[in-house]
């Protein structure tokens, strides 16, 4: 009886690559965290840093040669102890073999600090036999203060923006609330969408108040807010230039039977409305039903 090899090695290189995949994903996923779950400095003269669990790392769109060839310079600084610079051989930190294709146009290093971005500020750049090329000083309490203040700064340089995909999901799976007039709503789960196409600055101006209410909780959540800090036009890219999206995270303090939202001014409310969740489930009227396709051509 004779075997044959072949289906095995079929099977076994399907294998290797769907664990090449799966790594090249947990990479981007890496990277990705770090953008928006770290401390992020932007620098318009050599590469953005990132502080993200106990690691440093540096990135850079469209880079030269030299930007990929001069070396790093790492200064670690405190009252008590200044330890020696640390000179950093990019070839050896290059982080674009672990990723995906979506990073092709973006040049990133990954440096372990391991915990000394702690107790330390930091001065980082580059320098080449002429000296420095550039560099960056990050004082320890600004990273420590974990500020999330990267602003999808790479939209155009990524295939796939994270912001996008969790806001055109939310179309798929939310209820979708469309008004003649003031701002269309979106609720998927425990955040909530103001939108409104063609919206101008002044539409932000009056402030907004948001009222919640959960399943066997008598206690209402009652807030107002400022539109402006929690604006995302910038992070969804070009797609959604013409709207104003406004994206409000509810706390989730169990399942939510009602929302209450609008605006208001010294003179009271200018508009308003109260939804109670469980009469839209099932209702096709709250189906997002591409009402913005035209809007979007």
């Amino acid at each position: 009886m004779a075997f044959s090899c072949k289906s095995d090695s079929k099977s076994t290189n399907v294998n290797g690559n769907k664990t090449e995949q799966l790594t090249k994903i947990y990479k981007d996923t890496e990277i990705e965290n770090a953008l928006y779950n770290g401390t992020f400095i932007k620098n318009n003269n050599g590469f953005d840093v990132v502080f993200y669990n106990n690691s440093l790392y540096l990135l850079k769109a469209s880079p030269t040669n030299e930007d990929k060839t001069n070396h790093f310079f790492l200064e670690l600084k405190s009252v008590k102890d200044n330890p020696p610079t640390i000179d950093i051989n990019p070839s050896d930190f290059i982080f674009n073999d672990s990723l995906s294709e979506n990073f092709n146009n973006v040049v990133v290093y990954k440096y372990p600090m391991i915990n000394k971005n702690k107790t330390y500020d930091v001065l980082i750049g580059q320098f080449n036999n002429k000296g420095r090329v550039w560099s960056t000083y990050i004082s320890n309490q600004n990273i420590k203060s974990e500020v999330k203040n990267y602003k999808n700064e790479y939209v155009n340089n990524f295939k796939t923006n994270r912001f996008l995909l969790e806001f055109e999901s939310a179309f798929d799976q939310g209820y979708f609330i469309k008004h003649q007039e003031n701002f269309d709503l979106l609720i998927d789960k425990n955040i909530l969408y103001y939108i409104k196409p063609n919206g101008t600055k002044s539409d932000l101006e009056t402030q907004f108040y948001l009222h919640i209410s959960y399943e066997n909780n008598s206690e209402k959540l009652i807030t107002d807010f400022n539109a402006n800090d929690y604006q995302i036009n910038q992070l969804l890219g070009d797609r959604y230039k013409n709207f104003i999206i406004i994206k409000k995270v509810i706390p989730n303090k169990g399942k939510i039977v009602e929302v209450g939202t609008g605006q208001f001014n010294a003179e009271g409310r200018t508009w308003g409305v109260v939804y109670n969740l469980d009469s839209l489930y099932d209702n096709m009227a709250f189906i997002y039903n591409d009402q913005y396709s035209e809007l979007m051509r």
